[in-house]
């Protein structure tokens, strides 16, 4: 999911000259003028404060998750940020990689060889039991901080994605606490957190706010209604504005980022989904179109106007959940390459944002 300050004008005060005031004597010769006071010189208006400086405009940003990895590097290149997805935690912070993206070495050998940010993921749905005993526990925490930190540097990560499905009100604090003394440890490294639809922003501890470089929304699965303007697809008709709206008063949007989803879910049975790649080659519908077969899904028109908006809105950008269930990026109608193609045009017109 700006304030502008006004420079003080500042004026002086006009000064007025008393004029010499002439006395005279009947009977006596009359004195000579006094002579009129000088002039006070005159004072050079102070200058006007000067207008605030525009922030520097930041870089716009492309995030994909790669759970199975990525068809190829191509697709790579249409993202400035790939995540493997996603280790998991015991509850004494010592952290398993038998989920992770498989070979994820290679995923950031890959990465980097085109200029592209590799990030590691942790937890998820069913993979975050081991988050509430760390994070409650300081000594757990240091251990947990340690390992992370050594993992990343054993594999070249740049950064570290925190996946937490779902802390409850009373853990916040500890969650603050977790993710403040990781970014501390990380230093430059990049620390996003993924924030699902069971929170609001109010729910999260200041610290929390302060800690991390990006929120990523899952601004999907939201709802059926079409209740969302000006965007009212079905597949997650409020996702996008309405956390906008929770999310503003937050966190800055230098900080947001916004989840677009590359499958479709079915009607009658959230649980029965399927990929844009199945999408395609089962219904082959029009770009127009959010619904086939049942299934409702952004469409590559919908995904235009998503991105036209964060970007527009100079919000940090997108993120794909995930970048394997779309085509390869060189096939005809990726949606991938749809999704870079407007992010270029969109950048390329902001102000507060470059590639």
């Amino acid at each position: 999911m700006d304030k502008t300050m006004r420079p003080t004008i500042l004026s002086i005060a006009s000064v007025s000259v008393l004029s010499a005031l002439m006395f005279s004597c009947a009977g006596s010769p009359k004195p000579a003028p006094e002579a009129a006071p000088a002039a006070p010189e005159a004072t050079a208006p102070a200058p006007e404060a000067a207008a605030p400086a525009a922030a520097a405009p930041r870089q716009a940003l492309l995030l994909g998750y790669a759970p199975e990895g990525v068809k190829s590097v191509a697709q790579l290149t249409k993202l400035t940020h790939v995540i493997a997805f996603s280790l998991e935690t015991t509850d004494d912070g010592v952290l398993v990689d038998t989920s992770v993206t498989p070979n994820y070495s290679a995923l950031v050998t890959d990465a980097h060889s085109v200029g592209v940010k590799a990030l590691v993921s942790i937890g998820g749905w069913g993979r975050s039991g081991g988050f509430s005993s760390v994070a409650a526990d300081p000594a757990r925490r240091a251990t947990f901080v340690k390992n992370v930190v050594d993992f990343l540097d054993a594999n070249g990560f740049d950064g570290f994605d925190v996946d937490w499905e779902y802390p409850k009100p009373e853990e916040m604090a500890d969650y603050a606490s977790l993710m403040a003394e990781l970014k501390a440890a990380m230093g430059d490294r990049l620390l996003t957190s993924a924030i699902g639809l069971g929170h609001k922003p109010s729910e999260f501890d200041k610290r929390f706010f302060d800690a991390v470089d990006l929120i990523m929304l899952m601004s999907y699965d939201w709802g059926w209604a079409p209740e969302n303007v000006p965007m009212p697809e079905p597949h997650a008709p409020d996702s996008l504005t309405k956390f906008l709206d929770m999310w503003d008063d937050y966190a800055p949007k230098e900080k947001l980022v916004f989840g677009i989803p590359f499958y479709a879910r079915r009607d009658a049975n959230w649980g029965d989904w399927k990929s844009w790649e199945q999408v395609l080659a089962e219904f082959a519908p029009a770009d127009s179109a959010n619904a086939a077969g049942g299934y409702n899904y952004n469409g590559p028109e919908s995904v235009r106007r998503k991105v036209d908006y964060a970007i527009d809105n100079c919000y940090r950008g997108l993120m794909i959940w995930h970048v394997g269930q779309d085509v390869d990026a060189t096939a005809e109608r990726s949606m991938l390459a749809t999704l870079r193609d407007e992010w270029d045009r969109a950048v390329g017109r902001s102000s507060c944002l470059v590639k």
